[in-house]
């Protein structure tokens, strides 16, 4: 295998640390992000079988499925140094370019909009590998310990301490993915050779790296000194739903043929509070960053919330000041989704950008939430919504019907446009992929007004941080 590919193969993926990055590097070289780069020449394919019905699609989306994840041969490439050049190689801009800021830390999709908004690279501290396994049962939690671990140590072997590995096993929301792939992510620990340089480069100098602390805490097994396995995610299901069960997971999973009531390790490992999988930051990487800064003459600020939700509304504050500080109207707003953002398309049509974690009932508070935060700092009476929705092919219990949503929008206008999604077919949508990009060029050109960020200052930032984090308590 040409070994430039490896990179790529390893850490350009289908969660949101890849996500946050690709968006962003996007932004910078002023395109849009296709996060599927699925072939165009598959849409009428892809439409023609849409029409067998649900069970059809989801056959054609867990036929692709297995084009995914990477063989467990290649995990020896899966260095610190390795993730963070990928990270570096996805930005293009003048070798002599230098920014105002540097985000590092949790990403999310709302920390690609606070970086494209201050026209920053993100620089991730996590990292998702999805590695290639036989078909099994997604309900069989000690097959899936077993693969995993084999993976964990084998990055062990490869970065030594410097890393904080979790395998992470959600058989609700990532059922559809367990059958084929492992999940694991790591979290860097120390600041990588390839960020330092980076930094030295192209931050101004007196530039501000701008760290994102997410304390979003979930329960873990402790398996090993720096390896755990997390059972479950962020959604609207519990941890202890998880790992204990419940009435509304039991009847769901007998919908699903299983033979389980729950998903737990019992005594076999202590179980304790840790920084969730996929969104909380960990130790070390964040005195390390502060560290160098300190030594390099940086600005260092660090934003702590225990929440993702909470960086997405600190962009909301930012994207509407910044609105109101270039003397434009507040009347476009785009609901984004997980993985499916494109903060581009936020600048160019000036829409404000609420970030939603995923599809779920707790995601639909957080927008009832971010809903009457719209109303207060709406600018016209029926401003103009645009949603996006993930289809996850798999119906949880947590989920939220289409419906709902479009009922929560309907409220603050009548002026909405769905973004990729189809009616009739979400969350089993083959089309999203295909529709998604061509609603964003469609939408992009017809609202076209672009935001003329001027430059922002770091007292600004922390004023409008304060304020949405004051709004929180």
């Amino acid at each position: 295998m040409n070994s430039g590919k490896v990179p790529d193969l390893l850490f350009k993926g289908i969660d949101s640390s890849s996500a946050t990055v690709t968006a962003t590097s996007a932004v910078i070289s002023n395109k849009f992000l296709d996060p599927f780069e699925v072939n165009s020449k598959l849409e009428f394919f892809a439409k023609l079988l849409s029409i067998f019905g649900k069970k059809i699609r989801t056959w054609l989306a867990t036929f692709n499925l297995k084009n995914f994840g990477v063989q467990k041969s290649l995990i020896k490439y899966a260095t610190i140094e390795n993730a963070a050049n990928w990270v570096i190689s996805q930005y293009s801009f003048p070798a002599d370019f230098k920014f105002d800021y540097v985000i590092i830390g949790a990403p999310s999709g709302a920390a690609s909009h606070l970086a494209s908004l201050l026209n920053a690279p993100f620089l991730t501290q996590h990292f998702l590998l999805t590695v290639k396994e036989k078909e099994r049962n997604p309900d069989d939690i000690r097959e899936v310990l077993k693969s995993g671990l084999t993976v964990a140590r084998k990055l062990n072997e490869v970065n030594g301490k410097d890393i904080e590995t979790i395998i992470h096993y959600d058989p609700v929301h990532d059922r559809f993915l367990l059958k084929y792939l492992d999940t694991i992510r790591f979290k860097i620990r120390r600041l990588p050779q390839a960020y330092r340089q980076f930094m030295l480069k192209h931050l101004k100098n007196e530039g501000t790296i701008i760290f994102l602390d997410v304390k979003y805490m979930w329960k873990h097994y402790r398996i090993e000194d720096n390896i755990t396995f997390q059972v479950g995610g962020l959604g609207g299901i519990t941890p202890d739903e998880y790992l204990f069960g419940s009435e509304r997971l039991r009847r769901w999973l007998r919908s699903q043929k299983s033979k389980v009531n729950s998903w737990n390790l019992n005594n076999e490992y202590p179980l304790e509070i840790y920084p969730e999988s996929e969104w909380g930051t960990v130790s070390y990487l964040e005195e390390e960053t502060k560290e160098f800064a300190d030594e390099n003459g940086f600005n260092f600020y660090k934003i702590h919330v225990n929440h993702p939700e909470k960086v997405s509304e600190i962009v909301f504050n930012l994207f509407t000041e910044m609105l109101k500080k270039t003397n434009k109207e507040v009347k476009n707003f785009f609901f984004d989704c997980f993985t499916c953002i494109n903060p581009l398309f936020n600048i160019k049509t000036s829409s404000v950008p609420i970030w939603l974690p995923f599809n779920c009932e707790d995601s639909l508070q957080f927008a009832e939430k971010m809903a009457k935060k719209i109303n207060h700092v709406k600018t016209v009476e029926n401003p103009k919504i645009f949603l996006t929705l993930i289809p996850n092919f798999t119906s949880t219990p947590d989920e939220v019907p289409l419906s709902r949503w479009i009922s929560l929008l309907k409220k603050l206008s009548n002026n909405i446009s769905l973004i990729g999604i189809s009616k009739k077919h979400y969350p089993c949508d083959i089309i999203y992929p295909f529709k998604y990009i061509k609603d964003l060029n469609k939408y992009s050109k017809e609202y076209h007004n672009p935001l003329q960020a001027g430059k922002i200052s770091l007292e600004e930032i922390k004023t409008l941080v304060n304020s949405a984090l004051k709004h929180n308590k």
